[in-house]
């Protein structure tokens, strides 16, 4: 059974929801699944996922780059891919994740005014939390959540996770991040980056932690708890099968020209196969964040002869930064800088 918490704001009548947290336990693909209906049906909502130990990649990015699939095969984790952009991250026991839908807005705007209610929350609990750089929350200089953002038509979900009490070391040995993204961030590893927060929270299990986030996020308004109708549940249930499917998870790149780089946005590669000369297949990968489909960019160089002349022409008669967050034009271009140079 579902219970969300309803949220009716009189004057633009927006609709917030929240679950009333129990201790089930869903798969990743089943909450991503809810996002999906609430974006389709347009419904302002917040909630908290409970989930057994998973990984979750970003939309762009390709399983076997950033996960160690032996190391997962043999723990028998379970991996996903979410819609969103973003980089792959480990979910297990110790934490959880929480998701918000709502009305779209630009990118900054999105992560301020959902992510600063989160921030707010951890403040009343004197941990000075802090948004940082493009998708993270911080505290004392270390990430306690990671977000990332997807579009659709007019409405975006924010979603993160949130660390409680989560096992780095089991995250290290099964997350493998490009050595060109740590070192761009100057770390050394996944493990000197983020911090749990179970020991400055005065909680005794992460279910009191999701029930406080719960609550301050709902403005402990417990009138109007409703639930979802079994119709509604079963709409979700046959959406969840798409994220189960392998094929939504597999990405195979058979290429003759890789480059890679590091940008503000995020880790950027572009795959090409190349046939005598001409542009054949063209994979887009990376933990940016995406404003529009970037398979559309990659469909523009196919059938073309892989020279500087049309690379950089095509390039020039689109906008990078219509598909990608934050980054331009010439920035996109420096990814063939080794090649043309």
């Amino acid at each position: 059974m579902y219970f969300f918490t309803l949220f009716i704001n009189s004057v633009n009548m927006v609709y917030m929801k929240c679950i009333e947290l129990t201790n089930s336990i869903y798969k990743v693909s089943h909450y991503l699944s809810m996002e999906e209906y609430f974006l389709e049906t347009k419904k302002e909502c917040f909630f908290i996922w409970n989930i057994e130990p998973s990984i979750v990649i970003g939309k762009n990015q390709i399983a076997q780059i950033e996960v160690n699939m032996p190391y997962a095969k043999e723990k028998s984790i379970t991996i996903y891919r979410r819609p969103s952009g973003g980089g792959a991250i480990y979910a297990d026991e110790g934490c959880f994740m929480y998701s918000f839908v709502v009305k779209k807005d630009n990118v900054e705007n999105l992560y301020k005014n959902n992510l600063s209610k989160i921030c707010n929350a951890l403040n009343k609990l004197n941990i000075a939390a802090s948004l940082s750089g493009r998708n993270d929350i911080l505290f004392n200089n270390q990430k306690i959540s990671g977000v990332a953002i997807q579009i659709k038509n007019d409405y975006a979900v924010v979603h993160g996770t949130m660390l409680y009490k989560s096992n780095f070391d089991e995250m290290t040995k099964l997350l493998t991040p490009s050595r060109i993204k740590l070192e761009s961030n100057g770390i050394k590893s996944i493990k000197s980056r983020v911090i749990n927060l179970s020991d400055y929270l005065p909680f005794n299990s992460k279910y009191e932690f999701m029930k406080y986030l719960e609550n301050e996020i709902s403005e402990n308004n417990k009138d109007n708890i409703i639930s979802l109708s079994k119709n509604e549940i079963d709409i979700i249930n046959r959406k969840e099968q798409i994220y189960l499917n392998s094929d939504y998870l597999n990405t195979k790149i058979p290429y003759s020209y890789k480059q890679s780089k590091k940008f503000k946005s995020g880790l950027i590669t572009v795959y090409f196969k190349i046939i005598n000369n001409i542009i054949k297949d063209v994979t887009i990968s990376g933990d940016f964040f995406e404003i529009n489909d970037v398979k559309e960019i990659g469909e523009l160089f196919i059938n073309k002869q892989f020279n500087k002349d049309n690379i950089f022409n095509i390039i020039d008669n689109i906008d990078i930064s219509k598909y990608i967050y934050d980054i331009n034009n010439e920035e996109f271009k420096e990814l063939f800088d080794n090649e043309f140079s």
